[in-house]
């Protein structure tokens, strides 16, 4: 999805569609995995892992919220941006066979503009 979002590049536009994939991969780089929920094209929602669960454990406290399958996404995605504090951590991990690396990426927590590291990774999980 990356490699051809950016193929697409429209110099001076940001892609809604581009930040969702930067989105995914920065949860995925923490290896607590992630999840996205949506309702028909207009209703999606998505987190890290371990935020998911953590709400999804809490749902007996916010299930008053839920009336029909229409309502549980919106309600989903206020709980998770409950959960959001100011001080945190996201790395965006890029394999090497993306051929292209952005000049500007902003965080997927804050859309605040990421510093740009280089960064080789062994994984043996």
């Amino acid at each position: 999805m990356w490699h051809s979002r950016t193929q697409q590049d429209i110099p001076g536009e940001t892609d809604p569609i581009l930040q969702e994939i930067v989105t995914i991969l920065s949860y995925d780089g923490s290896d607590l995995g992630w999840a996205v929920f949506s309702h028909r094209l207009a209703e999606m929602t998505r987190g890290k892992g371990d935020m998911i669960v953590q709400v999804m454990k809490g749902f007996d406290h916010w299930r008053d919220e839920v009336s029909d399958i229409t309502t549980f996404v919106p309600a989903l995605d206020r709980q998770l941006r409950d959960l959001h504090s100011p001080h945190h951590c996201t790395r965006l991990i890029l394999p090497s066979t993306t051929g292209h690396v952005p000049e500007r990426v902003v965080c997927a927590e804050c859309s605040r503009p990421m510093e740009k590291f280089i960064m080789y990774r062994c994984c043996t999980d």
